[in-house]
């Protein structure tokens, strides 16, 4: 595969990648992906690189795992940066009644047990 990328797994049409590679700059490899999309689709993407112990700690943090949720319910957002106090106040405000949030670290989790289509911090 193309820059070093093995094992590629998308899921439908979420924009995330999962992939195996050796990456020895991570700023490097982030902006020749850039350009390769760029080149082959004629748009910019903004990127986020995580690594397996990221998704293992963010999987191991999830407040609502261990609840009788459905799994389907449940959805992480990683964020590039800690969030303001008035913007995670801003989202308590816009979620349902049935609905939870919880910020750990730079992931935000949202508890949508009416289904994501129904969430208005979806939107």
């Amino acid at each position: 595969m193309a820059m070093g990328i093995d094992r590629v797994k998308t899921y439908i049409q979420s924009g995330n990648l999962l992939f195996q590679a050796e990456i020895a700059d991570k700023e490097r490899f982030l902006r020749d992906v850039r350009q390769a999309i760029r080149e082959a689709a004629g748009f910019e993407v903004q990127l986020m690189l995580m690594d397996l112990e990221n998704l293992r700690a963010a999987f191991e943090n999830n407040p609502y795992f261990d609840s009788d949720a459905d799994p389907k319910t449940i959805h992480l957002w990683f964020l590039e940066g800690e969030p303001d106090g008035a913007g995670f106040a801003a989202l308590e405000e816009l979620k349902n009644e049935t609905e939870a949030i919880c910020l750990i670290e730079r992931v935000l989790y949202l508890y949508a047990p009416d289904g994501i289509g129904r969430s208005r911090l979806a939107k």
